[in-house]
């Protein structure tokens, strides 16, 4: 009897191994995806050209997500033909600001170029049509600046309304709710788009905390999957504070390998865009780096400059290392009121597009007060 009891209890329950094996597994696709990501990004300094545009689709997935998270958490039926045409006029406008110019001013090119296949087509009907309809077209293109800001002062003004009516209750609650995670994103997603441009035009201080941000949070889910044990915070969960730290240091020594040839590359541009030269100055700049470059293998730069700039990229590695992953946790805190797990699955392993840029945000602004202490 004893020994069937010894025999009955020696055996331990089964561990479940597909449990595991998915684990693993998506530990895999997770760390597939981000190197997916950083090569990406990456990819963006020898072919500049596609940057906008990659801009502009990161924030059209990013509005996307954020209203059909809110119809979702809500319970708002938000009809697809209303998000279209609010996701396309988002869009427009982005591709505005990636171009550099006013809205009106931009409306105003679009109808002088579509107006004027409208009048020469017109004309081979008939002069006087052709007449009217160009007067037509120039009298909107007249007054687009006027109707702009009178729907900037209808825009402020609704805003203004929606803070006044704070205390409505249902039925008209869960729609100002809507209305708050719309206007919410708008700024976000404006935020992002409008610090990325500005510190686009000098490419390590754009390229290199982006690479980071990522490489930040691919270390922190390997070495949390690997090494944690101590939970960060309730909000998230899966964050450790082994993950924590040892992505940090891990980010600090992955920013001392890339600072170096990422100086190399842009930090005479860097100089040269602050110093305003003219198009002579830089092409002779630009000749003069090449050569050198090429018969001394040395930069221009003189070492004040070069330590300056390693010094504030590891500034900036230091930076992201702590303030990106509590964009991460804002992130998880919206998810966890929404009730969802992810913003969306665009991403293997990795969720949505914000579930992506979440640190990006947070990060980006910190980035561009350490850009401006350094070189305005």
């Amino acid at each position: 009897m004893g020994a069937k009891h010894r025999r009955a209890v020696a055996k331990p329950p089964a561990a479940a191994p597909g449990g595991r094996r998915d684990s693993i597994f998506r530990l895999i696709v997770r760390t597939v995806s981000g190197v997916c990501m950083i090569v990406f990004f990456g990819s963006m300094l020898w072919y500049p050209f596609y940057l906008p545009y990659t801009l502009l689709l990161l924030s059209f997935c990013t509005y996307y997500e954020i209203l059909h998270t809110a119809s979702a958490s809500l319970r708002v039926h938000c009809p697809r033909s209303a998000c279209f045409m609010i996701l396309t006029a988002w869009s427009l406008y982005l591709a505005v600001l990636t171009a550099n110019m006013d809205l009106p001013e931009f409306l105003g090119k679009f109808v002088e170029r579509v107006g004027s296949y409208v009048v020469f087509y017109a004309a081979r009907l008939s002069p006087s049509l052709a007449n009217a309809l160009f007067m037509a077209l120039r009298a909107v293109q007249n007054g687009l600046p006027y109707l702009f800001n009178k729907l900037y002062s209808f825009v402020i003004s609704t805003f203004f309304l929606l803070v006044l009516l704070l205390h409505v209750r249902d039925p008209f609650l869960p729609v100002l709710n809507f209305c708050g995670w719309v206007m919410g994103g708008l700024f976000l997603t404006c935020l992002e788009i409008r610090i990325i441009m500005t510190v686009q035009k000098d490419g390590m201080y754009f390229y290199l905390p982006s690479v980071l941000v990522v490489a930040n949070d691919t270390f922190a889910y390997i070495l949390g999957k690997l090494l944690g044990r101590h939970s960060l915070v309730r909000v998230s969960p899966s964050k450790t504070w082994e993950g924590y730290i040892g992505a940090g240091v891990a980010t600090l020594v992955f920013s001392h390998f890339c600072a170096i040839p990422l100086i190399e590359k842009f930090g005479g541009e860097v100089f040269r865009s602050r110093l305003d030269a003219d198009a002579a100055m830089q092409a002779a700049t630009m000749a003069a780096a090449a050569t050198k470059a090429a018969t001394h293998g040395v930069s221009l730069l003189d070492n004040s400059q070069l330590s300056r700039m390693y010094i504030c990229c590891m500034l900036l590695a230091l930076w992201i290392s702590i303030v990106g992953p509590v964009g991460g946790m804002l992130a998880s805190l919206a998810k966890r009121c929404a009730k969802i797990k992810n913003f969306s699955n665009l991403i293997p392993g990795h969720g949505g597009v914000i579930d992506r840029i979440d640190c990006h945000i947070l990060a980006s602004i910190c980035c561009a007060f350490i850009y401006d202490f350094f070189y305005e």
